[in-house]
């Protein structure tokens, strides 16, 4: 399997006062005594969350293709390359370890999609084979 990087995750202490969603960003505002904070969320990397949670590829596909220059992109492809796997998508897994300049993966999910077509694999048999 592939490392990911983990969300990050922080205690807020208050009560939300607001949430705004607005220009792609959801911004939502914490009061805790006479402290306001403003706490900013990418709104497309929340829809991409909830796509891989549903196992929504083709989703999480064209959020992708629309997110340019983030830290998190690695991460996010690495995701769908797995959750590729995992749903037996080989064509999307192939794609994005090409992408990923992962050419060993690359060719193993190659063979054993013709493998796959030639004899009825099991998941656990792909896994097996791919990992």
């Amino acid at each position: 399997h592939f490392l990911t990087m983990q969300p990050v995750t922080r205690d807020v202490e208050g009560d939300i006062t607001d949430i705004v969603c607005e220009e792609g960003k959801v911004q939502v505002h914490v009061s805790s005594g006479t402290t306001h904070k403003v706490f900013t969320l990418q709104e497309e990397f929340l829809q991409f969350s909830v796509a891989i949670d549903a196992k929504d590829i083709h989703t999480c596909v064209d959020l992708l293709a629309n997110i340019e220059n983030s830290p998190m992109l690695d991460s996010m492809k690495d995701q769908l390359l797995d959750l590729s796997i995992e749903c037996f998508d080989l064509q999307t897994a192939y794609n994005y370890a090409i992408a990923h300049g992962n050419s060993n993966l690359a060719e193993c999910i190659k063979s054993v999609s013709v493998h796959e077509e030639s004899e009825s694999l099991s998941r656990a048999k792909l896994c097996d084979l791919i990992f």
